[in-house]
């Protein structure tokens, strides 16, 4: 299956064009991330508050144009640093497949819409509804000539197919219908501009969370979807789907915390969860064996050569963009160890292998106390046995 092109230079703006425009950076709104029902809590509902006080903030400096260096009025150049739409927290089901639309796995009808092109417009569509007034400030900000610039993370990865960074354009434009398009831009590592700023995500530093090739992460196995990390195995299988646990937090907690909830959900409801974290584990291992096949390899190739287009886009140069790309984490599903470790499985395994030595050692230290206190419990009889021989 051919791979989708991409074209780094039509988002990145010339450099000159960039040192013109006064920055304002944010990141983590995590739209959409409210959007769930594969859960019997039907998900968690967004505060609206949240929603009008960033519409509120877009609004403010809308119509407060900054000075440049010259004295004249300037524009706003707003950079999103990643997870602007929380695409894989949305597990939404939909009754069935849509005519032209990709066909959907086995996984994506139990867990919900998933990666692949038409499925990320799709969510997008529905994060655009619910929150449709933030939607509606941003195409007023960028229809009073301020730029926008979105950065990929790793919950908006989607954004890395061209249909979604059109849909993502078409809903400014439905608030705004003679929007300029060229005002909106998309980034799949980062946003540059020498000698000023750098700004990225940040994920590709977290081995949880980062991708195995920023430039080109679609999957090996079938390249309309991308690759999946730990952690949206662990948020599709695990978390999602049961009560009481949490998208966040999982930092701190420990195995005893599991236990605690596996009792609060009752018999059944441990059962389910063991079922859920042990085909999350098959999951990770058939993941891990993804990053060694023939396929990867060739993604890996097409990696170096978007590379080499964004380090010409960018000014950059490859050697520096190289040496950048080392920095990177490795993901944690490279490696078997890794994989058991980030699930608490070999401290599992090592907590039962010594509670195990310490039930053998019960038992050979009992043996070993039988037999010696043997010989003075057989004199002791033999004494007992004949009290008139003294």
């Amino acid at each position: 299956m051919p791979l989708p092109s991409i074209h780094p230079s039509a988002a990145q703006p010339p450099p000159d064009a960039a040192e013109s425009d006064t920055l304002l950076v944010l990141s983590d709104v995590h739209l959409g991330s409210d959007l769930n029902d594969l859960t019997t809590e039907g998900g968690v509902k967004r505060t609206p508050e949240i929603d009008d006080d960033l519409a509120r903030l877009l609004d403010h400096y809308r119509v407060r144009p900054p000075v440049g260096r010259d004295g004249k009025l300037s524009t706003y150049r707003l950079v999103i640093a990643g997870d602007f739409i929380d695409f894989i927290g949305i597990t939404m089901r939909l009754p069935s497949n849509s005519e032209g639309e990709t066909e959907w796995t086995d996984e994506e009808r139990e867990h919900g819409l998933g990666s692949a092109e038409d499925h990320a417009s799709h969510k997008l569509r529905l994060v655009a509804e619910r929150h449709a007034n933030v939607f509606a400030a941003l195409a007023r900000f960028v229809d009073a000539g301020h730029k926008l610039t979105l950065v990929l993370g790793n919950h908006d990865l989607e954004m890395h197919w061209a249909g979604v960074q059109q849909e993502f354009r078409d809903v400014l434009r439905r608030h705004v219908p003679h929007l300029d398009e060229a005002r909106v831009g998309f980034e799949p590592w980062f946003f540059f501009v020498e000698g000023l700023v750098y700004v990225e995500h940040g994920h590709q530093y977290d081995p949880y969370c980062a991708t195995e090739h920023v430039m080109a992460p679609m999957s090996p196995l079938d390249p309309r979807r991308l690759m999946r990390g730990f952690s949206e195995i662990m948020l599709r299988y695990v978390v999602r789907p049961t009560r009481g646990l949490r998208e966040h937090g999982h930092e701190n907690t420990g195995v005893f915390d599991y236990i605690a909830l596996g009792l609060r959900l009752g018999v059944r409801g441990c059962r389910d969860l063991v079922v859920r974290f042990v085909r999350s584990i098959v999951e990770l291992l058939r993941l891990r064996r993804q990053h060694f096949n023939e396929a990867a390899q060739v993604l890996r190739a097409e990696h170096e050569r978007r590379m080499g287009l964004l380090a010409e886009a960018t000014r950059i140069g490859i050697d520096r963009l190289k040496a950048l790309a080392a920095l990177q984490a490795p993901p944690i599903t490279r490696s078997i160890h890794g994989i058991l470790a980030s699930l608490l499985l070999d401290r599992i395994a090592l907590g039962l292998f010594c509670g195990l030595l310490v039930v053998v050692a019960g038992i050979l230290g009992a043996i070993h106390t039988k037999h010696w206190l043997w010989p003075l419990g057989s004199g002791a009889r033999r004494l007992g046995a004949s009290p008139t021989a003294r």
